[in-house]
């Protein structure tokens, strides 16, 4: 259990979450030698508690639907709600949003 989760469970919410799920490209990573291309990573942020969940980097010059869906499938969010951007209106997303027990809010 990190940090996070185990803040979640010392509050002791009994209402459901809001999870958002969202991509960045870090600034000036793309002048350093060590990353072939800007480094860009997927957070998921508990919306309530203002507090990162989880993050993983987006592989090399892929895009962020399967960082996004691999993030997903880390994550309890059996009763809590996943929001996300345009960019992440995909059957598979939902379906595995679905799956876990989950609900969705994508943005189109």
């Amino acid at each position: 259990m990190n940090m996070a989760e185990t803040l979640i469970k010392e509050y002791g919410t009994e209402k459901p979450l809001t999870i958002a799920i969202d991509g960045k490209t870090i600034r000036s990573t793309d002048k350093m030698s060590c990353y072939e291309s800007p480094l860009h990573i997927v957070s998921a942020q508990v919306a309530e508690f203002g507090i990162t969940l989880a993050q993983k980097c987006v592989k090399g010059k892929t895009n962020e639907i399967p960082t996004v869906q691999s993030l997903i499938k880390t994550l309890n969010i059996k009763g809590h709600t996943i929001v996300a951007d345009a960019l992440n209106c995909q059957k598979e997303t939902a379906k595995i949003i679905k799956e876990r027990k989950g609900d969705y809010l994508l943005f189109k």
